[in-house]
Parts: C-alpha cells; structure tokens; sequence
C-alpha cells in the first residue's frame, strides 16, 4: 500500500504533511498554510478531527517517512511547490528513503524523478478521479492491467 503525501514549506522551512494550500477547509484558521510555523499549525484545532480527537494533528515530513520506514510503506510524492523538490530529495537521501518511493508527480518533481536512485512504479489506474471506485466493473477492469500499482479512496461508510 502506498500513501499519497502532499507537503509544504512552512515559514519556519519545517516541511509538513498537509493536502491544501489554505487551511480553512482542515483548520479552524484561514490563509495559507505557509504562512504559519508548525507551532502555529499545530495549536490550530481541526474542524472534524475524528476518531483521533485531540490527538489529530499535521505531521512533518520527517515523522511521515519515519514511520514508512519503520513500517515498510511506500510513499507517492505530491510536491504541489516548485522550490521544495531540491529539499525533499535531500531527505530522502539523508533518510535512505529511496527505495519508498513508488510515485513522483511531474509537475514539480523533476529532480527526484532524475534522480538515479528513484525506481518509480507503474499505476493501474487510479478509479478516486471520477469517483470509479465504487463501481465493482471498473475496479474489476482496472485490476486486470499490467503494472505493480493501483490507486483509489476508500468510499465513505
């Protein structure tokens, strides 16, 4: 199984684990996620924590692969900003994580994609796009495809 991680740069240079650019939609806060430490971030409540309650809270990057380390994950990168592809290949070296990454998006992981040590996988498909992942046919499909990889959300219950 491979988790999708999408990061920023704080203003503080700590990179977190956090999917939007703003943080009105996760945080009962507003403006953009790079404008406050990780200090700041973390004293911010979550809207709809969960199960995890209190203890939900915004990973930092190195907590993330940590714990794919520890537990053998497989990681897909999504760097939604163009100046941290330098910094997050440098923790992977530095963490000896190479070998977790499954996937790197183009549009800002150039360099880790050249990087001699990144050994991509293929995807089947990925069925979350158009919501496919309920629909037992197109899963079905989907499995049938020659890769090492597929992607999808679990429905909600």
């Amino acid at each position: 199984m491979a988790m999708r991680l999408t990061f920023a740069r704080r203003k503080t240079v700590v990179l977190v684990c956090f999917h939007d650019g703003t943080i009105e939609g996760q945080l009962k806060g507003f403006g953009e996620i790079a404008d406050y430490t990780l200090e700041e971030l973390r004293r911010m409540p979550f809207r709809a924590p969960g199960r995890l309650g209190a203890a939900c809270r915004i990973p930092t990057l190195v907590e993330v692969l940590d714990l794919h380390r520890r537990y053998r994950g497989l990681l897909h990168l999504d760097i939604k900003q163009p100046d941290l592809d330098g910094p997050v290949g440098e923790l992977l070296s530095r963490m000896d994580m190479w070998d977790h990454v499954a996937h790197c998006n183009t549009e800002n992981g150039m360099p880790v994609l050249v990087n001699p040590s990144y050994r991509g996988r293929s995807y089947k498909g990925q069925l979350y796009e158009d919501h496919a992942e309920v629909e037992p046919g197109a899963i079905g499909e989907m499995l049938k495809k020659r890769a090492t990889m597929s992607s999808w959300t679990t429905p909600a219950v």
